[in-house]
């Protein structure tokens, strides 16, 4: 009979044996599974990162693209004491180049922050009209490249086809008088 125990002992202890195994088996598996749904949920995670940061980036790029567009066909208008500044906006959202510097006070009808090219045509044709005239009458000998130069602009700002065959007329006169005297 102790024998028998002895073997039914045996046998209880391996099959607790069995189940311990079987347990520390099925821990193992069910925390490699937590693992990997683990490892999956950081990797949509990132990826929900990454497609937010990019849209963000993508966004900013639009809205920088945007306003360098706007900037770019915008004008605007310094008026000093001695002289009307108009620059002409870049590509670039803050960004600006000098066009004309009128050495006197222009008088505006609207003061605002940005001008239309419609809007700043009349004063820098009118400039450059008056630049041409004032080059052409000098008592000195008349620099007609600089005169020719000046009307050239004119037609480029001429606000309207009027001024402009106007500018276009005293540019050809120049260029007659310029090849008279070659």
């Amino acid at each position: 009979m102790d024998a028998k125990k002895k073997e039914e002992a045996a046998k209880r202890r391996q099959a607790a044996d069995a189940t311990q195994i079987k347990i520390a088996e099925e821990a193992r598996i069910r925390e490699e599974e937590a693992c990997h749904i683990q490892a999956e949920a950081d990797k949509k995670s990132f990826i929900k990162k990454m497609a937010v940061a990019l849209c963000l980036i993508i966004a900013l790029a639009m809205v920088l693209f945007n306003a360098s567009t706007s900037n770019s066909s915008s004008y605007f208008i310094k008026v000093k004491k001695s002289a009307t500044l108009i620059y002409k906006g870049t590509f670039s959202p803050t960004g600006k180049k000098l066009v004309m510097k009128i050495p006197s006070a222009v008088a505006l009808e609207t003061v605002k922050k940005s001008y239309s090219l419609d809007e700043v045509k009349p004063i820098i044709f009118q400039q450059y009209m008056a630049n041409a005239e004032a080059l052409r009458t000098s008592t000195d000998a008349p620099d007609l490249s600089a005169v020719m130069e000046s009307y050239e602009k004119s037609v480029e700002f001429a606000p309207s086809a009027k001024e402009r065959e106007e500018a276009q007329k005293q540019l050809e006169v120049a260029k007659a008088v310029l090849e008279s005297i070659q």
